[in-house]
């Protein structure tokens, strides 16, 4: 209190000086704080003010991350999606193709069946294509492929080669006789 008191001393009369001293006195501690403990107490604030910065950076950068790896996570199921969608796709084409091989395994096979028993070479697509189908199949091949012949030679007789005629001349094919020529304009829808 010597530097209130070296202060006042001069302004005050002496008496109300020694009141005034211990008036303060009594509501100093109460009211104010030293240099040296206000100094300390400046520099907590600064540290703890550095701390609370370093800190509230932190949180900034663990939210950018966190919001960082929703998107990760969001990108990630959403790429799961467009691949299980994708796999469905490639299965579903797989399925197809294999499905479109089969059906032109089995035209090939009915062609070859045809060829071999003397069917008309302008009527083998035709054949093959309505008989294909109807045809019985396992996974080694056709069921009764003699059955499947009979069939087609009774529903169109007309169709298939005869044997037994024979060219005029060497190397020019016979002309269809009558029985045969009226079953393919039958076959075919036109009139006799």
């Amino acid at each position: 209190m010597e530097f209130f008191k070296q202060v006042l001393e001069g302004k005050i009369e002496e008496d109300k000086l020694e009141e005034v001293l211990d008036e303060l006195n009594k509501s100093f501690p109460k009211n104010f704080i030293p240099k040296s403990k206000f100094n300390e107490i400046n520099e907590e604030l600064k540290l703890t003010k550095q701390q609370l910065d370093e800190s509230q950076g932190l949180i900034n950068q663990l939210t950018e991350k966190a919001s960082s790896i929703e998107e990760y996570e969001k990108r990630i199921a959403e790429l799961k999606i467009e691949n299980d969608n994708k796999a469905i796709e490639y299965q579903r084409q797989i399925e197809e193709v294999t499905l479109n091989t089969q059906k032109e395994l089995k035209k090939s096979k009915i062609k070859e069946l045809l060829l071999l028993n003397n069917a008309h070479e302008h009527a083998l697509d035709l054949l093959t294509k309505e008989y294909a189908e109807v045809a019985e199949w396992t996974e080694e091949g056709l069921v009764e492929p003699e059955k499947l012949i009979e069939k087609i030679r009774s529903e169109r007789a007309g169709l298939f080669i005869n044997e037994k005629v024979e060219s005029t001349e060497k190397g020019k094919k016979a002309k269809p006789n009558d029985d045969e020529m009226s079953q393919l304009r039958k076959w075919a829808g036109l009139k006799d």
